[in-house]
């Protein structure tokens, strides 16, 4: 579906109260007036800048007898957290996880935040760091 076909949604900014026309009403957008990030469910809890990343990633919990590792994909990533979707139940929330995300080079612990089980067969969380990774973007000259 191209923008064209696509229904806009009216979104009104939780800031400002400024009402305006989206595509996208679930993903993140700042505000035209104020800068707010905001999507239809209300502001942006990450005060960091989100990017859209897909990075393989394995995460571990702590099972009954074992340390068990899955495998998953970021959907965005900041300094602060990570989105991350993957193929077995959802996580529970609160507990914690460490994540090690390949590309990134990264291993860090994490904290469940939410979790949503999106069909029968797949399930997203979001993860806070518990320390703060160092995000290195690439510089475009």
């Amino acid at each position: 579906m191209n923008k064209n076909t696509e229904k806009k949604e009216l979104l009104t900014c939780p800031e400002c109260n400024n009402t305006f026309q989206h595509y996208a009403p679930f993903s993140y957008s700042p505000c035209p007036s104020c800068n707010t990030v905001f999507n239809k469910d209300g502001k942006d809890r990450r005060s960091n800048l989100r990017i859209a990343k897909v990075v393989p990633c394995i995460f571990y919990i702590e099972g009954a007898y074992d340390r068990i590792s899955f495998s998953a994909k970021t959907v965005d990533i900041s300094e602060s957290g990570v989105g991350i979707r993957y193929a077995i139940f959802p996580l529970p929330q609160n507990s914690i996880v460490e994540i090690e995300m390949m590309n990134l080079a990264t291993n860090t612990l994490a904290v469940v935040m939410w979790s949503n089980e999106i069909s029968k067969i797949e399930s997203a969380s979001g993860l806070k760091f518990i320390q703060p990774i160092q995000l290195i973007t690439p510089v475009i000259a």
